[in-house]
């Protein structure tokens, strides 16, 4: 008895499945662009797949790859993103191995750290726009001749 209903379910799907018919879509080209709806002095494309059956599967194994390559990157900026976001990496200090010095010793020169020589901002003074500096004169001093 419970073989009924599964022997229905599956008469049902395979009832849907040809129902519904895989049929494609029109294609109308519009002047430079195409389109599933036609639009006016539109024509009517049929569209067909002219390559070889290994073509098409060369074809999908590179979509495949390109797809697991683009996912593998996306986790790798992801992780790159989240290293970023907990701050910078700690400063680890190394050993520097050292040269053997030649008899002839190399002096190094380190140069001085150049500092801005700051200098004093000229007097600045507020006028009003549209009145003139008045010149101060000091009077002449006079000088008492005697007569």
């Amino acid at each position: 008895m419970p073989t009924k209903p599964l022997q229905f379910a599956a008469f049902l799907i395979a009832a849907c499945a040809l129902s519904t018919g895989v049929r494609a879509q029109n294609v109308y080209r519009c002047g430079d662009s195409y389109s599933q709806t036609p639009c006016p002095g539109a024509k009517l494309i049929e569209p067909q797949d002219s390559r070889q059956p290994a073509q098409k599967k060369q074809t999908d194994t590179a979509t495949h790859s390109n797809a697991s390559l683009a996912q593998e990157l996306q986790k790798e900026r992801l992780a790159q993103e989240k290293l970023a976001k907990s701050g910078p990496p700690p400063i680890v200090a190394t050993a520097v191995a050292k040269a053997p010095q030649s008899s002839a010793s190399a002096t190094v020169l380190t140069p001085k750290r150049i500092r801005p020589q700051l200098k004093k901002p000229e007097q600045f003074v507020a006028e009003v726009p549209g009145t003139e500096k008045k010149v101060s004169s000091k009077p002449a001093s006079k000088k008492t001749s005697a007569p």
